[in-house]
């Protein structure tokens, strides 16, 4: 975590003091709203980059710092108002050029958060953090081609990046190209957050290869000792999807009770209308069209439609709502 959320007192006093023997370092003022960002004093972070602002006119920092302030507070469109104002300024700052293309992203414009990613790479040969933006863009929206070229194009220039190469392995075991995908991922114990996403990554091999009870172990195992967060939360629902092909529904539901993932709710949707829990399932689907993608309300209405008590038997079949259920959880996970 953040050394601001290990010692959050001791850091922001060190920073003010740092801003009181130089005032006029834009590093120390950045830096000084950054920690009060960690500490959620977002209306400080505002009020101290706005006055800063007006004295630094020529600093992009101030204006990408005050973008990222805003983005926190929940104020997007005013963060992206920011972002613009910092790329009309300073056309030639790749950070400002590529956080506005990821808070594009966010925000679901992505025909629009493609072409800026395009428009970045074009400019900025080198902006390594836009080609990953433009690649997971493309994996999330399941155009694996074009995706497993982004990966390969991201390690060809930068070789040392793991994080492409285990990208581009989840793309592989999509494509059911499961030895390739194999053949990239480590075979030393996880350490790093990069790792255990492979790690993830060969679990989700198993499983698509229906080696249901060799995936569970798997994952039960790395859900004990994964020590990261977001790391965690992938292993929770494989684990989630691989008790469901067996029709463990109550044990998948144990799994992921509490965990609020777009994913999630299309795993319990599949578990309450499998076993007949009708009211539950619709309010599960109710949520996931008002909030989901394309796909992932593609997915849903599927296996509404699969358990439904009127089924006119044009239903897709178990076999294509698990392969699906696969898919999303490598193209949301690597």
């Amino acid at each position: 975590p953040p050394r601001s959320t290990l010692f959050p007192y001791t850091t922001l006093f060190r920073s003010e003091r740092v801003i009181d023997k130089w005032p006029s370092c834009v590093l120390a003022i950045c830096g000084h709203a950054n920690v009060l960002r960690q500490k959620r004093r977002y209306d400080d972070a505002i009020a101290s980059l706005k006055k800063a602002r007006r004295t630094f006119i020529y600093e992009p920092s101030v204006l990408c710092e005050l973008a990222e302030a805003y983005h926190d507070k929940g104020e997007l469109d005013e963060s992206l108002r920011i972002f613009d104002e910092a790329c009309s300024k300073f056309p030639w700052n790749d950070y400002a050029a590529c956080s506005k293309a990821n808070l594009v992203k966010e925000m679901k414009n992505y025909p629009e958060a493609l072409r800026l990613y395009d428009e970045n790479i074009r400019r900025f040969p080198y902006d390594l953090m836009s080609r990953y933006g433009r690649a997971d863009l493309l994996k999330k929206l399941g155009d694996c081609p074009n995706a497993l070229k982004a990966y390969e194009e991201i390690s060809m220039r930068w070789p040392d990046r793991t994080s492409a190469k285990y990208s581009k392995a989840a793309v592989l075991v999509v494509l059911n190209r499961y030895d390739e995908a194999e053949a990239l991922l480590p075979t030393k114990a996880p350490q790093t957050e990069e790792d255990w996403i492979a790690n993830h990554v060969l679990g989700m091999i198993h499983l698509k290869r229906n080696h249901i009870e060799k995936a569970i172990a798997h994952f039960s195992t790395g859900l004990q000792q994964v020590p990261f967060f977001r790391e965690k939360k992938y292993f929770e629902t494989a684990l989630a999807a691989a008790y469901l092909r067996e029709n463990k529904y109550d044990e998948a539901l144990s799994v992921i009770e509490t965990l609020e993932v777009p994913i999630s709710n299309v795993l319990r949707l599949h578990a309450h209308a499998a076993t007949g829990r009708n009211i539950s399932a619709d309010r599960i689907f109710v949520k996931i069209e008002a909030q989901s993608s394309a796909k992932i309300i593609e997915l849903s209405r599927e296996i509404v439609r699969r358990y439904a008590s009127n089924d006119d038997g044009r239903s897709q079949s178990d076999d294509w709502i698990f392969d699906k259920e696969c898919d999303l959880l490598l193209l949301e996970a690597a």
